[in-house]
């Protein structure tokens, strides 16, 4: 029996990368749809750029270009998704908050932001290099803070495991600079004290949260404030 709860254990938390990534092909047009759901507040502006390429001139009022004052998107927009739900769940204060219901066709559009950010790192790792390893992480935290239970969901569980393997590959954890505030953040210090205390509330000691806890190895907060969460903490060595 043991050992049956181990296999089903690894087969939880282990998906094959091969099917994981088999599944987000699969699912390219629903993703694509998901994003372009998200940047629909540029659609005026990508309209306006097309009809100038072009040269659909009856559609064009100007050729004077706006002035430039950055990029049209962020470095981080493949996770765009996935922030946007934290930001429309109010937590942007701070952590420890028990949502109980989120809006309708949330964790499609959570699987779909992981999905995509599973298929940019497999085959696309380059598109992700301006953004540091400790805002990915900072970004992937959301998964945690955004409801009581939305990483419990079995593709949700899945994808994040999966990135939050290949974002403790050697060479990440090498140029994962704690010290360094995240892009947005005032420091990366706030934001685990706050996993911390959502870990306390709602992790019931699933061992991906688990794992994601022990990551920054921040001990002082860990056995100072929340020393509470040693004990409910459920992850395994081999883990």
């Amino acid at each position: 029996v043991a050992a049956l709860a181990e296999l089903q254990l690894k087969d939880r938390t282990s998906p094959a990368i091969g099917a994981l990534l088999r599944d987000a092909l699969h699912h390219l047009p629903s993703i694509r749809g998901c994003y372009l759901t998200h940047l629909a507040h540029m659609e005026s502006s990508v309209l306006s750029s097309r009809d100038r390429y072009l040269g659909r001139t009856p559609f064009v009022s100007s050729h004077l270009l706006p002035e430039l004052t950055g990029p049209s998107l962020p470095s981080d927009w493949p996770f765009l998704p996935l922030i946007s739900l934290y930001e429309r769940m109010g937590l942007l204060g701070g952590g420890g908050h028990q949502v109980e219901s989120l809006p309708a066709g949330s964790v499609q559009t959570v699987t779909h932001c992981l999905q995509w950010l599973l298929v940019l790192e497999s085959w696309r790792e380059q598109a992700l290099t301006v953004v540091p390893p400790v805002a990915k992480l900072a970004r992937l935290a959301c998964v945690f803070l955004c409801s009581s239970d939305l990483f419990l969901e079995r593709p949700v569980q899945e994808l994040t495991w999966a990135l939050f393997r290949r974002l403790t590959r050697p060479a990440q954890l090498e140029a994962l600079d704690l010290g360094s505030p995240p892009p947005g953040l005032a420091s990366f210090h706030d934001l685990y004290s706050a996993l911390l205390a959502q870990y306390e509330a709602v992790s019931f000691g699933d061992p991906l949260f688990g794992c994601f806890m022990l990551l920054p190895l921040q001990r002082l907060a860990v056995f100072g404030e929340h020393v509470g969460m040693l004990r409910s903490l459920g992850v395994s060595l081999q883990q």
